[in-house]
């Protein structure tokens, strides 16, 4: 999943080989990546064993598919939901291909007067889309709304060039009502409790993890030691800890309910029997 998320957002194209064997040369690339929240990235690394940090969620945000309709606010005029997504399906088919082309095409016939106007855009649809003071978001909320700032303003060019059959502001009211939804969503989870024991706990791991001798055999479970790792298990490194050492070390600070549960929320808690399954 982290290597997904960074190929993905990276800012450069894939390596290629050129005809003589060499690489051709890599191209930057400045195009926010959404996820649709279906399936959330956290869910795609917990279900790898993984967790994500800041800096991936702010590389790929997700945005939750949780509108009336689907991922759309209203139907307009059309009769009911079916009636709908038969019209935007019949959109998509007949105009498939041509908007980006357009859009393109117009940018580049434009090209300084596209970028003058794109920096006027900026500054003037930046803090309307932020919603709140700009200095009051922390760094990764400034870089999403860098992303989403850089989508508002493709929208209104392409409003400009006609290529978008809307009235100007448009793109910028739907691109703040989204960022709204992820910087709500951003910082209901920054105040979830079970994130500070996960970060304690891995700040832990991090620390003492050469500490764990390797592990050798579930007798040895019996010996004071604080716990054994098997770092070259298949299924990455595991932590086999006594329970004394879980409650009065790891667990001290947060309390062993709150511990347990986090670690249950974040996949990462594995029961004895399973335990043996993957460390044999």
């Amino acid at each position: 999943v982290h290597g997904m998320i960074y190929r993905l957002s990276g800012g450069m194209t894939k390596p290629r080989a050129n005809s003589a064997g060499g690489l051709q040369k890599q191209r930057a690339i400045r195009c926010p990546i959404i996820a649709n929240g279906e399936v959330t990235l956290e869910h795609h690394a917990k279900t790898a064993g993984q967790s994500l940090r800041a800096g991936q969620n702010a590389r790929m945000p997700t945005i939750w598919v949780n509108e009336k309709f689907g991922v759309y606010s209203d139907i307009g005029d059309a009769d009911d939901g079916a009636a709908f997504a038969k019209r935007v399906s019949l959109a998509a088919q007949d105009q498939y291909g041509t908007a980006l082309p357009a859009f393109v095409r117009q940018v580049i016939s434009h090209r300084e007067k596209a970028l003058a106007m794109a920096e006027t855009l900026r500054r003037r649809i930046e803090a309307t889309i932020a919603g709140t003071d700009i200095e009051a978001l922390g760094n990764v909320e400034r870089r999403v709304l860098d992303g989403f700032v850089n989508i508002a303003i493709a929208g209104e060019l392409a409003v400009r060039y006609k290529v978008l059959p809307l009235e100007r502001g448009a793109p910028t009211d739907a691109v703040a009502y989204v960022f709204a939804q992820w910087l709500a969503s951003s910082q209901q989870a920054a105040q979830d409790p079970m994130l500070a024991p996960l970060t304690d706990l891995r700040e832990f791991f991090k620390t003492h993890a050469h500490e764990f001798p390797d592990f050798q055999s579930w007798e040895d479970c019996k010996k004071t030691s604080p716990g054994y790792a098997r770092t070259n298990s298949t299924h990455g490194p595991h932590f086999l800890v006594h329970v004394g050492y879980f409650k009065n070390v790891l667990c001290k600070e947060c309390g062993v309910e709150l511990g347990v549960a986090a670690l249950r929320a974040a996949n990462l808690l594995i029961e004895q029997k399973k335990g043996r399954q993957l460390l044999v």
